[in-house]
This record gives structure tokens, C-alpha cells and sequence, in this order.
């Protein structure tokens, strides 16, 4: 009788620690979705594009964190296209965009950059490159 009464507190005891178990794990972040990070990325570059400055999305609902060092550094984004299909790169997706720029001493040029679009919790928006 007693070996009953034990075996059955092990099985009762297991099943508890496999739910506290199941209940404690950390969530996956989600894939990020490919329309909602476009929307964020158009709206980041439209932005830099007026004249505004990253903090202006950082204030709207939804967020959008955007990190672009040639935007801190003043450079004015003349225009903008998006170049290719997105990637998935990790739970973001990237994009390609080609960018017209012009320096603080006037002088225009193009560049194509790669971003990173992460939609989960928070969207951000960041260069790809190490040092953006």
C-alpha cells in the first residue's frame, strides 16, 4: 500500500513540475511581418525625408525606433526607393533602399543601404551596417 501511495504521489508530484515547467517558459518572439515592417520603414524615411527627426516616430502609437547615422548627422534624404524583394534575416526582415542624400555642405550623392525591420514587441528600424 505504501508503494502506491508513493508512486502516485511521484506521478502527481511530475505532473505539477511539468506544468510549472511549461508555464515558466520564455515566449518566441514572432516572425516579423514583411507589410507591417515596410509600413514602418516608408514611414521612418518619409519622416527624415520632411525634415523630421527620429524622436518624432519614437512619439507616435505604434513606436517606431529608427536608427540611421546618416540621419543624426544631419544628411537630408532627397529621396528614396526600395530596392528588391524583402528578406528574412532572424525574426526581422530586411530591406534594401537606394537614398539620396545631400551633406551639410550641399553636395548630393546615392548609397544603398540594407535595414533591419523588427516588428515584434517594439518596431525598430536600423542599418544593417555595424557602426549605423
Amino acid at each position: 500500500m505504501d508503494s502506491t501511495i508513493n508512486i502516485r504521489q511521484a506521478a502527481i508530484a511530475g505532473a505539477l513540475c511539468a506544468l510549472a515547467m511549461a508555464g515558466c517558459r520564455a515566449q518566441r518572439a514572432a516572425e516579423a511581418s514583411s507589410a507591417r515592417a515596410r509600413d514602418a520603414l516608408a514611414a521612418g524615411l518619409d519622416a527624415w525625408k520632411r525634415g523630421e527627426g527620429p524622436e518624432v516616430l519614437a512619439r507616435q502609437a505604434p513606436a517606431i525606433y529608427f536608427s540611421d547615422r546618416d540621419w543624426r548627422e544631419g544628411q537630408k534624404l532627397l529621396e528614396y526607393r526600395l530596392a528588391g524583394e524583402p528578406t528574412s534575416f532572424g525574426y526581422a526582415v530586411q530591406y534594401t533602399a537606394i537614398l539620396g542624400l545631400q551633406d551639410k555642405a550641399g553636395r548630393k550623392h546615392s548609397k544603398s543601404v540594407i535595414y533591419d525591420v523588427n516588428t515584434d514587441s517594439a518596431i525598430s528600424v536600423a542599418r544593417h551596417d555595424a557602426d549605423s
